[in-house]
């Protein structure tokens, strides 16, 4: 007598043989290290992030405590010939590097020459046009330069925290501290007004270039905007279930939405409204 096979029931088991095998792949999927993380923790426990920058076109710019890493789409490579504490980076008009760094100072980094520009311990470097920067120095001095790094003269001291991160957006810019404050200044860095702070440690800021005056910041490892210079801050909503911390941000690259963030071991993450 031939046996009648149960199809419902086998139906039924490799539905979920199919269901289990596709929830370990997500879940593999989604904590699998990407290629920016593999790279960071080639160097582990030495090297972490501390900055994210935008770069030219498509690219990003990752500054860590041994240098600067640039990803174009999923391929990240190291700059070559640069071994040094990058607590900010940008790229400039003739594609030269703009660092700050302890120890690092700020400098120009350019066909494997490193040019210190402002000796010492910088936190941070902002260049709102060619030519005009600002930089952060030994945690509470903001120098500015009219003539691309050549000369610098003291704009002010700032006494009550140490600070941590700048942004610049034409005359406006903006710093944060270690104790969670917020300044802003609309006439170049002369004079700054404190803001409600977001909350936690400040660790970036940045001024969005597709939200006329909005501006972002890292605070506690969360990322919040402001569409009013700061006065009120709303959280940015993260796309992806990832709870990491985040200690820097920057926009997107060009032909993408949004804003990136990262985290301090390279995990990226899109962020928005």
């Amino acid at each position: 007598m031939r046996r009648r096979v149960p199809w419902g029931a086998l139906i039924i088991l490799l539905a979920g043989a199919a269901a289990f095998g596709l929830s370990v792949w997500i879940r593999l999927s989604i904590n699998a290290p990407s290629a920016l993380e593999k790279l960071i923790a080639a160097h582990a426990p030495a090297e972490n992030v501390q900055i994210l920058a935008g770069g030219a076109g498509n690219s990003l710019l990752v500054g860590t405590s041994l240098g600067v890493i640039e990803g174009r789409g999923s391929r990240w490579t190291r700059v070559a010939g640069l071994q040094t504490d990058v607590k900010s980076v940008l790229r400039e008009a003739d594609g030269a590097l703009l660092l700050a760094g302890d120890g690092t100072g700020v400098a120009r980094y350019q066909t494997g020459q490193l040019t210190t520009l402002l000796p010492g311990d910088a936190q941070a470097v902002a260049e709102p046009e060619p030519g005009r920067l600002f930089a952060l120095v030994g945690g509470q001095a903001l120098q500015a330069s009219a003539d691309g790094g050549r000369t610098w003269s003291q704009l002010v001291e700032f006494e009550i925290e140490r600070i941590h991160a700048l942004a610049a957006n034409g005359t406006t810019l903006a710093a944060g501290g270690l104790q969670g404050g917020i300044y802003v200044s609309q006439d170049g860095g002369k004079r700054w007004e404190s803001r409600p702070a977001p909350g936690g440690s400040v660790t970036a800021l940045q001024f969005d270039p597709s939200k006329s005056g909005r501006l972002w910041v890292c605070a506690g490892g969360a990322a919040l905007y402001s569409d009013d210079g700061g006065t009120t801050w709303r959280p940015g909503v993260r796309k992806g279930k990832s709870d990491r911390l985040l200690i820097a941000l920057a926009p997107a690259p060009a032909g993408e939405t949004g804003m990136r963030g990262i985290s301090a071991d390279g995990l990226l993450v899109t962020l928005g409204e």
